[in-house]
């Protein structure tokens, strides 16, 4: 924990971190997801779930079930499956279509393609490289027909592809961290849409509690990588104006680190007063 911490501060000194549009595109687009996509494992894989936990076997400082373990990568990300399928779950409607914003190549449409087969998925990524791969692995497991790919970006109240999330159950997954000047048009974006339900699983300082240890790596990590830290302050906010009923906010039960936590906010469109979150 301490060595996190120390290298936090060594970025935020040395190489201070400026999180803007250029910076997420070079990081994932042209970086990530391009090696990623020139990889092809999905190819090699004998099926979506071994390509989807990996053969990684190193043993990792990870969270499961709210609590910290060493566990090997590919055990974690075998847990991460269930994990996110019961997230879903729990969060949004146990039917009908899922979309995820900011989804890179689908990893958790994939996932949760696995748990719910008479489901549709939709993903969509600013990411031309994160979509593409997105088809490829659809196409080479057969599941075009079910998880489609296409581009949008969040931070555009004009883009087209906003109507498709009308009347869908919305997730994010650690995208909107990525906005740290554009969280409040972005969710404002969202909620024009006319979503069903929304859940975020995002990073931020603001719902840690700074009287735990623990909660000192997640801080400094995510000041020091210049990620959002408005998201649950704006959700309150907007909650207040009557644009959204709030329904819960809390903490992630996994994470493959100790160091960036994920935090859990669901809502639902409202024009009306607001319900206090959980």
């Amino acid at each position: 924990m301490t060595k996190s911490i120390v290298r936090s501060a060594a970025r935020a000194t040395v190489r201070r971190v400026r999180r803007d549009r250029h910076a997420v595109m070079k990081e994932y687009d042209q970086r990530n997801w391009a090696l990623r996509r020139e990889a092809r494992a999905w190819e090699r894989a004998d099926s979506l779930e071994a390509f989807l936990v990996g053969r990684e076997t190193r043993r990792i400082a990870a969270k499961i079930d709210g609590d910290p373990v060493h566990v090997a990568c590919d055990e974690y990300y075998r847990h991460r499956l269930g994990a996110l399928q019961r997230l879903v779950q729990e969060h949004l409607s146990a039917e009908g279509d899922v979309v995820e914003l900011g989804c890179g190549f689908g990893y958790n449409l994939f996932a949760l393609a696995l748990a719910f087969p008479k489901r549709r998925f939709f993903g969509f990524d600013i990411s031309p490289n994160g979509v593409e791969m997105g088809r490829a692995v659809a196409a080479h497991f057969g599941l075009a027909d079910r998880i489609a790919f296409d581009f949008l970006d969040i931070t555009r109240s004009g883009d087209p592809n906003f109507r498709q999330l009308k009347g869908r159950a919305c997730f994010t997954f650690f995208c909107l961290e990525q906005l740290p000047d554009n969280v409040e048009g972005a969710v404002r974006n969202i909620v024009a849409a006319g979503p069903q339900r929304v859940l975020h699983v995002e990073s931020s300082t603001e719902l840690l509690n700074l009287r735990r240890p623990s909660d000192w790596a997640n801080y400094a990590f995510v000041k020091s990588m210049d990620y959002q830290n408005s998201l649950f302050g704006l959700l309150r906010a907007l909650a207040q104006e009557g644009e959204l009923r709030l329904l819960h906010m809390g903490r992630a039960p996994f994470a493959p680190t100790l160091q960036n936590d994920g935090f859990v906010a669901t809502w639902e469109p409202a024009r009306s007063a607001c319900s206090a979150a959980s």
